[in-house]
This record gives C-alpha cells, structure tokens and sequence, in this order.
C-alpha cells in the first residue's frame, strides 16, 4: 500500500499545483464498510448511534484540528470490479479513490486547505484529479456524472 501512495503522490505532483513529490506518505487505515461508517459518524458527525453501513463511505482523509492526518479507506476487496485483479491494488477503482484521498492530504501539507472559501471546496480538485487519473490510465470514467459530483460536493 505504501508503494502504491508514493506512485500516486508522485501522480498527483505532476498532474496538479501540489508540491508532493517527495512528502512524507500519511499512515493509511483500510477498513470495512461498517467500521468506516462508524468512525465517520462518530468523529465527523458527533452521532453515537450504531450506524447502518453507508455505501456513500468510502474514504476519509482526517484533517481536523487534533485529528492524525490518517487516511481511512475502505478495503481495496470491496472496490468496483476488484474480483477482476489478482492484486486489488491494481484495480484502477481503488486506485482512484486512493488518490482522491490523498489529494486531500496534498491540499492538508501545502496549505492549500486554508485557501479555500469553505472545506467542502477541496473536493472539486480531488474529484477532478481522480478523473484524469482514469482517463490517463485509459479507463472509462463518466465525465458528466464525475462533475457534477465535483460542483455538488465543493458547495458551501
């Protein structure tokens, strides 16, 4: 896994404004379903309750003040199409949301978080980056659905 998210910063370095070619990678957590679902309402949303799985949940980059700097994602067995690699690392599907990710621990290390007008504005770019990556790897990748996913997450 560490391989793989030094070849994706290594990715996004050239392919973005992030200046991460040589930054240290963040300490990665995979998880399942239900373990990312209830470490995300319970940090991000405060909620207590025992969640139901929210397939919505499948990565999370902890920023917040106090928080590690990890970034949780869910296992690369669970991806789309992962029962087509021998290696689920090499799912360009995982691969992908890997390096969304990771683009949001680019934006942490750079400082470009704080430019931003509200926190949900850091999306547009993850989910931009992440369609050129598919695009570059010659997979298909729905650019309309993809964009307007991008305007509809970096609302404030």
């Amino acid at each position: 896994m560490e391989q793989l998210a030094a070849t994706l910063m290594t990715w996004i370095a050239l392919h973005s404004s992030y200046p991460v070619a040589k930054v240290p990678i963040p300490q990665i957590v995979v998880m399942s379903p239900a373990q990312i679902t209830a470490f995300y309402r319970k940090q991000i949303m405060s909620d207590q309750r025992e969640p139901a799985i929210d397939p919505r949940i499948i990565g999370y980059f902890d920023r917040r003040p106090g928080g590690k700097g990890i970034v949780y994602i869910l296992d690369p067995a669970l991806a789309p199409e992962a029962k087509d690699f021998n290696n689920p690392l090499e799912n360009p599907r995982f691969r992908e949301r890997l390096l969304h990710e990771l683009v949001h621990y680019a934006q942490h290390v750079t400082g470009a978080y704080e430019k931003f007008q509200c926190p949900a504005k850091a999306e547009f770019d993850a989910y931009m980056l992440g369609g050129r990556y598919l695009t570059a790897l010659g997979v298909g990748d729905d650019l309309d659905i993809r964009v307007r996913q991008a305007v509809l997450f970096s609302t404030c």
